[in-house]
């Protein structure tokens, strides 16, 4: 009995002993939680969620290559305007998935086309006086310019030039309407008809005795026309503008 006592000591001395080394090893030990801060972003694209990401530059890399291929795929080459409101929302999390970039980029490019704007193209703004009109050309331009001027020269005499205006500090044009051709009466060198004789004698003898009271040039006798202008002040404006706000230029000349 004595025996069995004694080998049922040892044995629960062994067990105790075994208990406690396992319990050091494995027991586990509490430590206080530290915040590690966001390590997913949700991304959104103008309200719209399209994806997960791991930083915000990876995002804001994404918008970028979204941009590119939208400008690419333009055919006309003008300036497109699009809404492209970008937000993230960070989350820690121990254990998730992120989405890889490029079905990231597909999502925004798709929401890009959507969010559109009507596409600008490059236009001018013509202002004459109270009245405006946008044409889609600078030949358009000249075309209803020269259409107005000529229903006042009938004998195309003048022709109208866009030319820079100095007094504005922007970029803004003007007209200037100059002659084809260079009127006699109007050249320094012109000196009139040429007399000799009796003739210039007595032109000197009446130029003597009563004088010219209307002037000594030969313009003073001209009736015609001698200059042309615009009545009010033309101002062209080149910049971008929607199509829908371009006037057809055959509607003009009616």
């Amino acid at each position: 009995m004595r025996r069995m006592l004694r080998r049922f000591r040892v044995s629960f001395w062994r067990v105790s002993l075994v208990t406690l080394v396992l319990a050091g090893l494995f027991f586990p030990v509490k430590h206080d939680l530290v915040r590690a801060g966001d390590t997913v972003f949700i991304v959104s694209l103008n309200g719209t969620e399209v994806g997960v990401l791991p930083s915000r530059d990876m995002a804001a890399s994404c918008l970028r290559q979204a941009r590119r291929e939208v400008a690419r795929s333009m055919a006309t080459g003008e300036l497109s305007l699009t809404r492209a409101e970008l937000s993230m929302t960070g989350q820690e999390l121990m254990v998730g998935s992120v989405d890889d970039e490029k079905s990231v980029t597909a999502r925004m490019v798709e929401l890009l086309e959507k969010s559109r704007y009507e596409t600008l193209a490059r236009g001018y703004t013509v202002k004459i006086g109270t009245y405006s009109v946008n044409l889609a050309s600078r030949e358009e331009v000249q075309s209803l310019l020269t259409t107005a001027l000529e229903r006042f020269d009938t004998e195309g005499a003048y022709r109208v030039d866009l030319v820079q205006d100095t007094t504005r500090e922007v970029n803004v044009l003007t007209t200037q309407v100059t002659g084809t051709e260079e009127n006699p009466w109007q050249r320094k060198d012109y000196t009139g008809f040429v007399t000799s004789g009796v003739d210039a004698e007595l032109s000197r003898v009446f130029r003597e005795a009563a004088p010219i009271t209307f002037g000594d040039s030969i313009e003073d006798y001209y009736l015609g026309v001698l200059s042309m202008d615009f009545g009010d002040k033309v101002e062209v404006v080149e910049g971008y503008l929607p199509e829908s706000s371009m006037t057809s230029h055959s509607l003009l000349l009616v």
